[in-house]
């Protein structure tokens, strides 16, 4: 547990500096203890840690950097293989979703759409739904989630970073897939 705590506090420290993303210690090793006590799969523990870094950093700049979503978006759609209903799912997603930003750019992030499409690849590998079922309540879940801090900002004509929403969305439908609900 120890050498997990300090494994995920080094890299994310690591990361958020590569990033130039302010987080003070103690709040690095919070999510640390609470995660390492939540799981020991390594995988999940990245997916995890992932989600946290790109949230921080979408929640300080409003936006999501690159390096992240489309590194993810090619690994996960070699992982894929020769699943094309998942492929056709989620690169029609994704071509669905850049008409819409281009035609109305302030909808919503690009980065936001490459870190959906990416969730919707790993989707078979963190629940037990199909794809498409888990885009729907993804986007469902999300937007509720997102719908407070818009209604908050839209007084204040303010940005609002979607990517918090989407994440803490991923970790519910990950909780629920893990724990056998949608069986």
């Amino acid at each position: 547990c120890i050498i997990e705590i300090t494994a995920i506090t080094l890299i994310v420290q690591f990361i958020s500096g590569k990033l130039q993303l302010t987080m003070s210690r103690g709040y690095i090793f919070f999510f640390a203890l609470i995660l390492s006590a939540y799981t020991d799969e390594r995988a999940v523990i990245l997916l995890i840690t992932s989600l946290f870094i790109i949230s921080e950093f979408d929640r300080s700049e409003y936006r999501i950097p690159d390096v992240f979503t489309k590194t993810t978006l090619f690994a996960f759609t070699l992982l894929a293989g020769d699943d094309w209903a998942l492929l056709a799912l989620t690169w029609g997603w994704m071509a669905l979703m850049y008409l819409i930003t281009y035609l109305a750019p302030q909808s919503i992030g690009r980065g936001d759409v490459k870190l959906i499409g990416s969730l919707i690849l790993v989707s078979p590998w963190i629940t037990n739904v199909p794809p498409a079922t888990y885009l729907l309540a993804l986007l469902g879940i999300s937007s509720v989630l997102a719908l407070p801090a818009a209604l908050w900002n839209r007084r204040a004509r303010g940005h609002v970073p979607f990517a918090p929403a989407i994440s803490a969305a991923a970790l519910l439908l990950l909780g629920l897939g893990m724990g056998g609900m949608w069986r």
